[in-house]
């Protein structure tokens, strides 16, 4: 059975480009689709891929390369030779300018300030990629879009250019979420057989099928506090609660109806949206839960009534880089 690490280290190659091994890529696509952070993972990696190629104006990388010679003509014992070096740069610079030049010239001028790289390692920084076709490179945005029709096509781990907020990407998809009983459950698993727990309800989503919602046999799991929920095929998939700790205590995530895998957790129905990225007027801040992140409060309220988190968290959050405000409330 293939691990995390594993799966995201061969999902990472192919969107470079450099996996060829289809058995492998199938095993770790399938792992993807019922890890919720691996999903978060390769959505989130998705839309990295999805980001235009960054622009710098043309005169810009001259001008950097300018700031090398600059430097080493100080530095230097052979300076003819570090120009003939930054001349050769510049060659190998005007064939690859529109994909990589950006981030390539500003890490050589930092790394040359530095100290720490010599003009040879300038030359590594910009030179072609091995097997690459510089006069027929295909841009940034060209390679990822193919890449994101292959994703999204055969697995459904596709994303789409996700929002910015406060500076972190965050995935544009969520993770495969049910609720039941107004609590958020992620999916973490398969199992098989028949449901060991006892029927104890329903949820109503369309799960992975991408079509209408449907109402699903929802089981105790007697092996965790969490659900299984009967599929399609009556494959049991198996759920657990979706918390976050403040002062030792566990708060569970509180949602409306999520009809679908993708879907992001909301506000449930009674809790106003803030209006402000502050959390103004719904909602004050009331400092940080056990992991650090700021807790928001309805006026006249403390966590212990319920708290809300703002978008933007980290996917290793248990809000998962939800791009909307999120609602826990104590376990009951």
């Amino acid at each position: 059975m293939i691990e995390c690490t594993e799966a995201q280290q061969v999902i990472s190659a192919a969107f470079d480009g450099e996996f060829a091994d289809a058995p492998a890529l199938e095993v770790a696509k399938e792992h993807c689709r019922t890890c919720s952070g691996c999903a978060v993972f390769v959505t989130t990696l998705a839309a990295m891929n999805r980001l235009p190629a960054p622009e710098m104006p043309g005169a810009a990388l001259e001008r950097i390369l300018a700031t090398v010679s600059d430097e080493y003509a100080t530095q230097a014992e052979e300076p003819l030779a570090v120009m003939q070096e930054v001349q050769e740069v510049r060659e190998v610079a005007r064939l690859r300018v529109p994909v990589w030049a950006p981030w390539a010239a500003a890490a050589a001028v930092l790394l040359v300030a530095a100290g720490v790289v010599t003009t040879q390692g300038v030359r590594y920084l910009l030179k072609p990629l091995a097997g690459v076709d510089t006069a027929a490179e295909v841009s940034v945005t060209d390679t990822a879009d193919d890449r994101q029709a292959e994703f999204g096509a055969e697995s459904d781990l596709s994303a789409a250019e996700p929002p910015a907020q406060d500076g972190l990407l965050i995935a544009a998809e969520g993770p495969s979420y049910v609720v039941f009983g107004d609590a958020v459950y992620r999916l973490v698993g398969t199992a098989a057989g028949e449901p060991a727990g006892t029927r104890v309800g329903s949820v109503t989503s369309a799960l992975d099928t991408g079509g209408a919602a449907s109402d699903r046999p929802v089981y105790a799991d007697p092996s965790s506090d969490g659900i299984v929920v009967i599929g399609d095929d009556d494959a049991l998939l198996r759920f657990e609660p979706v918390v976050r700790m403040l002062r030792g205590t566990a708060y569970a995530q509180r949602s409306g109806t999520i009809g679908g895998f993708g879907q992001w957790p909301s506000l449930p129905q009674g809790i106003p949206e803030p209006a402000a990225p502050d959390g103004s007027p719904a909602f004050i801040a009331a400092g940080t839960d056990d992991a650090g992140a700021t807790v928001y409060v309805r006026p006249g309220t403390d966590p212990s009534d319920g708290f809300a988190i703002a978008p933007g968290t980290s996917p290793s959050d248990p809000a998962a880089g939800n791009s909307a405000w999120t609602w826990w409330e104590p376990r009951r």
